[in-house]
């Protein structure tokens, strides 16, 4: 019993049942004027237990991801993509509305299809992309680093005055 190795289209087809999810997760309603808003945007307003309960659906997007072929950069993008979703949303209200803007499992869904269909270059852009990301954590945690180097001389040098 021989298995042929999925085709492209195959996957894309085998990524419906992600992008109904994702679909649901961020663009279910359409409010006045066009905007879109779904069910993380809804039940994420509840302190806690909401954003809690619709990380849970994100995440098995990105696990469903892992188990159809998706790289190992994309599935880091993805990841990075709902770690951002989930740090805003710890500020109240301003996390909810970046909740709706954001979709995170939206964009997520994009990404492996756009791998699926074409691996190399999805999987160059994501390691450029987590590179960036990279290098602006360095930079940032160098400039914090010396800021703090200047805090504690700059205490020395007044505590020895005093």
């Amino acid at each position: 019993m021989s298995t042929s190795p999925q085709t492209p289209r195959s996957f894309l087809q085998s990524t419906k049942d992600i992008r109904l999810l994702a679909q649901a997760l961020d663009a279910k309603f359409t409010l006045p004027g066009g905007f879109k808003i779904g069910w993380d945007g809804i039940i994420g307003i509840i302190p806690g237990i909401g954003d809690m309960f619709t990380s849970g659906f994100s995440f098995y997007i990105i696990i469903r991801a892992a188990t159809l072929g998706g790289s190992p950069a994309t599935l880091m993008r993805m990841g990075l993509n709902l770690l951002i979703d989930n740090i805003f949303d710890w500020v109240p209200v301003f996390g909810d509305l970046f909740d709706i803007y954001w979709k995170a499992n939206l964009r997520n869904v994009a990404l492996l299809e756009s791998n699926l269909e074409n691996h190399y270059e999805t999987s160059q852009a994501s390691k450029k992309y987590l590179l960036i990301i990279a290098g602006i954590i360095i930079l940032f945690l160098s400039l914090l680093f010396l800021f703090m180097l200047w805090f504690v001389v700059h205490l020395i040098t007044s505590v020895g005055t005093s």
